[in-house]
């Protein structure tokens, strides 16, 4: 792909992601995730699979590109559309603010 070319789920290549701290705070638990803007005071209900993202990110000292953060989550299991379902998520948490995004 290109350099600043977008594929069809609006990520772009070359893209990195990391949490947005110290805005956010979030808690896990096995049914889900919530997430807390420090800013405004919104919160923010999200899925396990969002929060097993975040948990994989505050983790990480600096930002991660989404096939990383695939491999990260789920190892040598990787199937057909993991990575794009990682980067969907990912742009999904880019538009609520929880997570930033930076070219690599």
């Amino acid at each position: 792909m290109p350099s600043g070319a977008v594929d069809v789920l609006g990520v772009s290549a070359g893209m990195v992601y990391a949490l947005n701290q110290p805005r956010f705070a979030f808690r896990l638990w096995p049914e889900g995730c919530v997430a807390h803007d420090e800013a405004d005071g919104s919160l923010y209900e999200l899925t396990v699979a969002a929060g097993e993202v975040l948990s994989v990110l505050q983790r990480q000292p600096s930002s991660v590109a989404p096939d990383q953060l695939a491999h990260e989550l789920l190892g040598d299991d990787l199937q057909p559309g993991d990575l794009d379902l990682v980067q969907h998520l990912l742009v999904q948490l880019c538009e609520l603010g929880i997570v930033r995004s930076a070219s690599a």
